[in-house]
């Protein structure tokens, strides 16, 4: 996980913030992350992560469907594989996983999620 000049400890205590949006497109709900993810490795333009982050669906609870969209909160866990176009561009992919929020009581199954995403970064 570390080349040999950091140690596991600074790995562990160097984590970057983490915001997404997922914007609604129709009757699909947006979504609105926030977490922290962990840098695996970067070599040259390649670059791998890991992050632990939490998700609000913006779909209303009144709407009947929204049992279909997902958990109102849930926990995910995410991979991502990516290449840098450019300094301030990349493209990637990630498998990320969602479980519902205990505390919240809601029963629904936990659901996979693979994406390509285009960064752009500020």
């Amino acid at each position: 996980l570390t080349t040999p000049d950091h140690s596991v400890l600074r790995f562990l205590f160097s984590p970057r913030s983490l915001a997404l949006e997922t914007p609604s497109v129709g009757q699909t709900p947006g979504v609105d992350y926030a977490g922290v993810a962990w840098n695996l490795f970067d070599y040259k333009q390649l670059f791998g992560s890991v992050a632990f982050s939490s998700a609000v669906n913006r779909q209303g609870n009144s709407d009947p469907t929204s049992r279909l969209y997902g958990p109102l909160i849930s926990l995910h866990s995410t991979f991502e594989l990516g290449y840098s176009l450019a300094p301030r561009q990349s493209l990637s992919l990630d498998l990320d996983q969602a479980t519902p929020a205990p505390y919240l009581g809601d029963r629904t199954a936990t659901g996979e999620n693979l994406r390509l995403q285009y960064g752009y970064h500020f």
